[in-house]
This record gives structure tokens, C-alpha cells and sequence, in this order.
């Protein structure tokens, strides 16, 4: 019994550095991402390629993960608690390599935008005030994921309110700046604004899920859909 108890443990173990080195990666994508967002004019000329070597690097990773936490689960049948655990980071995991795949996205689309153009000028610092909110969502959301702190997660949560108004905001405004400039570059770089909104609050969403597997693992409550729970 202690032989499986401590195969069980190793294999947590391995789970959790690929988990680590998972969640490094889409931090380091956050950063290529936000490099691409603020020197549009001129961005560096290898970034897009490092991004598409992360991209490969999170699926890869992923996959890895996913298979690891199914054979724990087959081999050492594991108790509730570690069982937890371990639901718990299969689910983090796809809410990590989703946020990957949403900076894949806002790369692409941030290679649409037009600097000259009325769009730009009247959304872009919010669409960066937002970029970097999501951000620390982020990161907080895998500190308390690895940690694990479920007041912390509870905190993600909440700034998920925040990002959502300003998501709002954006999508408001987008239809009078484009009547005030409407052209070809303008509609294009509306097109890519309003993307680049949306999978920025897709990555605010998915931060919040894994503050959610983070209670679910710490305390055993789910919490998904109901933020109504004493903290």
C-alpha cells in the first residue's frame, strides 16, 4: 500500500512541474502578445515565430498533462482528495492551453490594426488597460491554483466584473468611432478591435475557471455558475 501511495505522489509530482512549466509558457505568451500590442508600427521581427513555438510547445503540454492525470487515475485509483487534485488540474490544464490558443488569436488579429486610424486612437488604451487586467487575472489565478488558495481564486473571480464592463464599453463605442471614420482601414481595424475585446475577455473567463478548479481542489466546493458563496 505505501509502494502505490508513493507512486501516486511521484506521479502528482510530475503532473505538477509539467503544470508549472505549462503555465510559464502561456505567461511568456502573455508577454509576446503584449509586445506585438504596443509596438504595432514595429514589431520585433522573429515574435510572431516564438509564438507559434509556444503555441506548439502548450498543445504539446497539454496532451501530456492530460495523459498523466489519466493514468494516475487508472493505475493507483486514487482517494477523494487526490482525486480532486487531479480533476482539478486536467480541467486547469484546458483552461490554460484555451488562453494560449486566445493569445494565438489576439496576435493575429492585433496585425490588422490600422494606428492611423480614429479606431485606434479612441479604444486602444482601454483595449491595453484590459489586456493587462486579464493579465494579472492570469497569474493570480495559477498562483492560487498551485498554492492552493482559494481566497485568492475568490479574488479572480471578482475581477472578472471588471473586465466584463470594460468589454461592454469597448463594443459600445466601436459603431460612433467607425461612423466618424468610416473607410477601409477603419473597418478593418474595427474588425480587429472588436476581436481582440472578445478573446481578451475569453482570457478573463478562463482565469476564472481555474480560480474555480483552485476552490473545487482546496475545499471541495463547487462554485462554478453560483458566486453567490460566503468567502
Amino acid at each position: 500500500m505505501t509502494k502505490t501511495v508513493s507512486n501516486l505522489e511521484q506521479r502528482l509530482l510530475l503532473i505538477k512541474e509539467n503544470f508549472n512549466i505549462l503555465a510559464k509558457v502561456v505567461t511568456q505568451q502573455s508577454e509576446y502578445v503584449r509586445h506585438i500590442l504596443t509596438n504595432l508600427a514595429n514589431p520585433q521581427k522573429d515574435i510572431r515565430e516564438k509564438i507559434d513555438w509556444n503555441e506548439n510547445l502548450i498543445d504539446s503540454l497539454e496532451v501530456k498533462i492530460r495523459s498523466e492525470v489519466i493514468n494516475a487515475i487508472v493505475l493507483y485509483s486514487p482517494r477523494a482528495v487526490e482525486s480532486r487534485r487531479l480533476f482539478a488540474y486536467i480541467d486547469s490544464t484546458g483552461y490554460l492551453e484555451r488562453i494560449g490558443d486566445l493569445y494565438l488569436n489576439i496576435a493575429e488579429h492585433a496585425l490588422s490594426i490600422d494606428t492611423n486610424t480614429n479606431i485606434y486612437n479612441t479604444t486602444f488604451e482601454q483595449i491595453m488597460d484590459m489586456f493587462n487586467e486579464a493579465h494579472k487575472m492570469v497569474a493570480n489565478a495559477i498562483i492560487a491554483f498551485s498554492l492552493p488558495d482559494a481566497e485568492l481564486a475568490r479574488e479572480v473571480i471578482e475581477n472578472d466584473h471588471k473586465i466584463d464592463e470594460v468589454y461592454r464599453h469597448i463594443l459600445g463605442i466601436l459603431p460612433t468611432s467607425l461612423q466618424q471614420q468610416y473607410s477601409s482601414e477603419a473597418i478593418h481595424t474595427a474588425l480587429a478591435v472588436n476581436s481582440i475585446n472578445y478573446n481578451i475577455e475569453r482570457i478573463s473567463d478562463n482565469a476564472t475557471n481555474i480560480a474555480e478548479a483552485t476552490i473545487y481542489n482546496a475545499e471541495g466546493t463547487n462554485v462554478k455558475h453560483n458566486h453567490n458563496y460566503d468567502a
